[in-house]
């Protein structure tokens, strides 16, 4: 037995509100999955930067399987992530799944704020500071941000690496190419 009109109405305009709400917390969603949108890309380039084949690793990344874990799984085992991104990822990935599949879940929820505080930045040391002074700021801004902002700052920091790595995945591919297999 189907639904009646009204009862489709009401869960339609539950869903409208939910979307076009011009609500803080669907701003950080969407931001949130911004950044999951342009760092799946980034592991995409990373693997084909690698792949002796690129047409294959394009059908490969097309697939429904190359998910962003699959993709993270994949840099991975290929050398081109050390733990500590891979764990970021993996967390960031959590971050991102949670928000995305509910609509109830806030970006300020518990479990992701629990997530969002053990992905790491790169400790700025008094050294950091003063060899570049603006780093104070940067330490004070990340020490008082917000879950997304803490987000936002380590997702950016691990971006710049990701896409230095596009180069040191290529030197590696030139690397393999020189070997003869047996």
């Amino acid at each position: 037995m189907g639904i009646s009109l009204e009862e489709f109405k009401d869960a339609f305009d539950r869903h409208r509100q939910v979307f076009f709400a011009p609500d803080q917390n669907n701003q950080e969603r969407g931001r949130i999955v911004f950044l999951s949108v342009h760092l799946e890309a980034l592991l995409g380039t990373i693997l084909l930067a690698v792949a002796k084949d690129k047409s294959v690793m394009q059908d490969v990344l097309r697939r429904s399987g190359a998910s962003f874990n699959a993709r993270i799984d994949m840099c991975s085992a290929l050398g081109l992530l050390d733990e500590n991104e891979r764990r970021d990822l993996t967390l960031f990935r959590k971050i991102r799944n949670k928000l995305a599949h509910s609509f109830e879940v806030e970006p300020n929820d518990s479990q992701i704020k629990s997530w969002a505080s053990e992905i790491s930045f790169r400790e700025i040391t008094e050294t950091d500071i003063q060899e570049q002074p603006e780093m104070a700021r940067v330490k004070e801004l990340f020490e008082n941000a917000n879950t997304l902002t803490r987000i936002e700052f380590c997702l950016a920091a691990l971006s710049d690496k990701l896409t230095l790595r596009i180069d040191h995945a290529q030197d590696i591919c030139r690397e393999i190419s020189r070997k003869r297999l047996p």
